[in-house]
């Protein structure tokens, strides 16, 4: 049996942990803002999952543990140094469930030592309902680097209703992710409506735009990326004329007035741009508005 601690059970960590609990192999805990009791999980073509939580508002008095998956954004990861100081030691693997294409960054400035941590691509179409409550609207699965950590992460998700696949190309599959996210994030969030909005001809052609830059970068990162990637994504993201539009956290965010994810998703596109030489206008101004909205005040 593993111990586990899930740091940020908001739509992905909830799906996660629920996933490792229902597994039944291991000890899961919750590290939260908020206290919860229960985990209540609704997952396409499966039963509900319903099962208590281990909650800890506080990193007082907990213990290392053996695994560490992170599914904060970004921009959040330095304030969990507190949880971090009490969760991780030498013998701890941290996996990062997180947005982007930078998952070592900062989080190897708080623990030290990269041999430790597994970067992984997260694709759980979810979104929470309430403290522990998520939604899923499509079939979960995460991606990690074909490599012994990531075999270490696989074997943790054995009969679990989340599988692993690993890939040796994990470069590219994690750029392909971003294309995804710099055009379904930025374009949701900016309109304020879900994304349906790239039915519109001139909304395509946009998002199209912010894919080709995107692919420019990855390439000059050393990913690989199939020229009918852009088309794919607009496609997908726009779904069948008559049919509701999906959401993405990005846009949930905005409407519940909380910080954004602009620099994982948009911001570091031009700024990876920069170092090899490659114009990025279109992300640049996605990620200008994007930083500048003002969060709205919750109420209550």
């Amino acid at each position: 049996m593993s111990t586990i601690a899930i740091l940020g059970p908001g739509a992905i960590g909830c799906a996660v942990g629920a996933a490792l609990v229902q597994a039944a192999h291991h000890s899961v805990l919750f590290c939260a803002n908020s206290p919860f009791d229960r985990l209540h999980i609704i997952i396409p073509g499966h039963p509900s999952i319903d099962r208590p939580a281990d909650v800890h508002t506080s990193p007082t008095s907990l213990s290392p543990v053996d695994w560490l998956l992170v599914c904060v954004k970004a921009q959040q990861v330095p304030a969990t140094e507190p949880w971090l100081r009490a969760l991780v030691a030498p013998h701890t693997r941290v996996a990062m469930l997180q947005n982007g294409v930078e998952h070592f960054d900062p989080i190897t400035t708080l623990i030290g030592d990269p041999t430790r941590i597994l970067p992984v691509v997260v694709q759980i179409p979810a979104q929470r309902t309430a403290p522990g409550a998520v939604t899923l609207s499509g079939t979960p699965y995460l991606v990690v680097p074909d490599n012994p950590l990531g075999h270490s992460l696989q074997t943790l998700f054995a009969d679990s209703l989340i599988p692993i696949q690993t890939t040796p190309d994990f470069p590219t599959r994690m750029w392909e992710k971003l294309c995804l996210n710099a055009v379904n994030g930025a374009i949701t969030a900016i309109t304020e409506r879900d994304q349906s909005v790239l039915r519109q001809p001139e909304v395509a052609e946009l998002a199209r735009q912010i894919v080709l830059e995107c692919m420019a970068v990855g390439r000059a990162e050393g990913a690989t990326f199939d020229d009918q990637l852009p088309a794919r994504i607009v496609a997908n993201l726009a779904g069948a004329p008559g049919t509701p539009g999906g959401g993405n956290s990005m846009l949930y965010d905005r409407l519940a007035g909380r910080e954004l994810e602009a620099e994982a998703r948009n911001g570091v596109i031009p700024r990876l741009g920069a170092k090899h030489g490659i114009p990025t206008p279109i992300n640049a101004a996605f990620y200008a508005l994007l930083k500048n909205l003002t969060p709205r005040p919750t109420t209550s």
